[in-house]
């Protein structure tokens, strides 16, 4: 992470889904195809922004909010590591720095401990992000405001938090919580059974991973039932 007379500059990371192309398919920016494509084309000068910026996928705009979304994010990452060693250098050569984003390290921090704090409130009801809601039938939704009403549109008993977040262009936090308010409001309700006969017909690799995720849970949560009433009896 490089800071600048306190302000938040640039964050860099060796895990892959802090990567730019990786953050850019998870808040629904670019295509796992448009991915493929402009990833072929990467190597030398040629770095994946400007390969997309080429290709008419991205925005000079797009990419400077892309970008700096992901400086945000690996910082809100690093809060959540609960032990390690930290170094600290000063560099002699700004120069070196690859971007110009400015970002408030104090506005930062509050942003990402109250990030913290919601989604441990948050995972009582949506244990992770390949949780499967569905639409309660009994319930018509009424006053949503436009970030509830997408979200509302793209449940479909099939689509996980991590889908949804991925085609609401809202990012995983962002629908959690939008999920999580909207079972509060009894408006939807986590998927409890899972239709096994219909996981064959299921050709997309990360929605066959959400289904099967759900069998499980329901699986554990009969199996915790049973072995709560032997225990008792």
């Amino acid at each position: 992470i490089f800071f600048t007379n306190g302000d938040l500059r640039m964050a860099t990371s060796n895990l892959p889904e802090d990567r730019l192309g990786a953050l850019l398919y998870r808040f629904g920016t670019v295509t796992q195809e448009q991915l493929e494509a402009a990833l072929t084309q990467v190597g030398g000068e040629r770095r994946l922004g400007r390969v997309l910026l080429e290709m008419g996928v991205l925005t000079a705009h797009d990419l400077y909010q892309s970008i700096r979304k992901q400086v945000e994010e690996i910082f809100y990452s690093v809060l959540l590591i609960r032990a390690g060693s930290f170094y600290f250098y000063q560099l002699t050569n700004q120069d070196r720095l690859p971007s110009q984003i400015h970002v408030d390290t104090q506005q930062a921090l509050l942003d990402g401990v109250r990030r913290m704090d919601e989604m441990s409130y948050f995972r009582e009801r949506i244990p992770d992000r390949f949780t499967i809601v569905e639409v309660r039938q009994d319930m018509t939704p009424k006053g949503l405001s436009e970030k509830e009403q997408r979200v509302y549109d793209l449940i479909d008993c099939m689509r996980s938090v991590d889908e949804i977040a991925r085609e609401s262009r809202l990012g995983e936090f962002e629908t959690t919580k939008v999920v999580f308010h909207l079972i509060q409001l009894n408006l939807v309700q986590r998927r409890r059974d899972t239709n096994i006969k219909h996981m064959s017909r299921i050709s997309d690799p990360q929605r066959l991973a959400a289904s099967l995720a759900a069998l499980v849970e329901t699986f554990n949560t009969v199996f915790c039932k049973i072995f709560a009433e032997v225990k008792i009896k």
